[in-house]
């Protein structure tokens, strides 16, 4: 697509790629591209051998020229936009080198050792990405609020991990690049490192001692995470009790402590689970008067009107019975 071409050219795509770092709306992007880019443009060779020009102007976009043939494509901001971020969150806008670059760049600076203090020796650090640092990264979540629960619900609904990778791609590709799915992250062993997503994958490096960047496919984070929800260690015991508070569908087997408990007797009250006091296992039936009627019909949707209808209904065909008596 000639447009990326001339998108992955601009000297200033460093700048770009910064910005983009920050959670940033698709407006503010637009007119930081446009102070960005400004009324500019250079002379352009197609692949085809073919020369033209690229310009830009904060009143239109970017119009990409073609001398012979003569042809002209005008592509406006926010559309410029729209597809800068894709590039970006597809991890195709800078190459590997400038990646690289760009995460050294902003690694944190380390704070000195006073001289006086004696440090003991650190133990040598795996320079690759381990399965303990996945889980590490999942568990801590970027400090995302919410979303932890709303990942724990997709496992209390028989789905498979194929089914759950599909959300967990839109859960965290959906809002674009930002500081809760991308960044610096601690690992296991206390470690600094770096993460970001594309469209396949979680890609995870190890940046305080250097290493190979790991590449983490959606399908294998679904399975990392089933395996953190039977152990009982991908929810914390607040996130825990917030979930049960607003979720009321019954949980896995999985997900919950199973606790030993004899049956209770027939003659027992059957108790619930904060339930204060327990309530009986069985409740004497009594008859139903018109009350009764009228609070359920209040209860289910409100409307008086809709409760005079029905009572209507009900007096009308009581009539008609008492006539064929």
């Amino acid at each position: 697509m000639e447009i990326d071409a001339v998108l992955r050219d601009y000297p200033g795509r460093m700048r770009i790629f910064t910005m983009y770092q920050q959670d940033i709306s698709a407006k503010d992007a637009v007119a930081a591209l446009k102070k960005e880019y400004g009324y500019s443009g250079h002379n352009y060779t197609f692949p085809d051998g073919a020369s033209g020009m690229v310009k830009y102007s904060p009143d239109t976009g970017l119009t990409l020229q073609c001398y012979q043939p003569q042809a002209e494509v005008t592509v406006k901001w926010p559309a410029l936009e729209k597809r800068v971020r894709q590039l970006i969150q597809e991890g195709s806008y800078l190459t590997p080198e400038e990646l690289e670059k760009y995460e050294s760049d902003h690694l944190e600076d380390v704070p000195e050792q006073e001289a006086d203090v004696p440090v003991p020796a650190p133990a040598p650090a795996s320079l690759d990405v381990t399965d303990m640092d996945v889980d590490k990264v999942m568990t801590d979540d970027w400090g995302a609020q919410g979303r932890k629960q709303r990942i724990f619900a997709q496992y209390q609904t028989g789905r498979s991990d194929g089914e759950i990778a599909d959300f967990l791609r839109n859960e965290y590709l959906g809002g674009g690049y930002n500081q809760q799915n991308s960044g610096f992250v601690t690992l296991a062993d206390g470690g600094r490192g770096y993460s970001y997503f594309v469209y396949k994958e979680l890609r995870l490096s190890r940046r305080d001692k250097g290493g190979t960047m790991r590449h983490i496919t959606f399908e294998k984070l679904a399975g990392s995470i089933r395996a953190l929800i039977d152990q009982g260690r991908y929810l914390t015991p607040a996130e825990l009790e917030l979930y049960r508070q607003t979720h009321f569908e019954p949980m896995q087997a999985e997900a919950v402590p199973r606790q030993e408990a004899e049956a209770p007797a027939a003659d027992t009250p059957a108790h619930v689970p904060g339930g204060t006091p327990p309530i009986p296992a069985t409740v004497p039936p009594r008859e139903i008067t018109p009350a009764d009627i009228d609070a359920a019909l209040q209860e289910w949707n409100g409307d008086m009107d809709s409760k005079r209808r029905v009572q209507q209904y009900m007096t009308d065909h009581a009539r008609d019975s008492k006539k064929k008596k």
